[in-house]
């Protein structure tokens, strides 16, 4: 059925993104394990941030079933990621840079 197909892929991809591209990242570009994982803690961070809070606002917060409601749950969850990436995975530097773009567009 497509939807087994769908979740083989996901799994698929999912290995190769996770494990494969490491181990080749490690043996071609001499990298090391903790350089890969300096790189993948923020992002497990965010991914487990963001899905907990978007799997809270499905479960919790009651929306109407049609068109209206699925755009305020998906910006809801929209800002909520972004605002998990803005908090936990971005350094300081990277987020004064953007605060003050932001600021300066603002005030322009």
């Amino acid at each position: 059925s497509p939807v087994s197909l769908s979740w083989a892929s996901l799994v698929f991809y999912a290995i190769l993104g996770l494990i494969v591209k490491p181990i080749l990242i490690i043996k071609i570009v001499d990298y090391t394990w903790h350089d890969i994982f300096t790189l993948f803690r923020p992002c497990i961070v965010v991914s487990i941030i963001a899905g907990t809070f978007a799997f809270g606002i499905d479960r919790f917060v009651n929306f109407s079933s049609d068109f209206i409601g699925l755009v305020m749950k998906s910006g809801i969850c929209l800002c909520t990621t972004f605002t998990a990436i803005y908090a936990f995975g971005l350094s300081r530097e990277i987020r004064n840079r953007i605060s003050n773009l932001i600021l300066a567009r603002v005030r322009n």
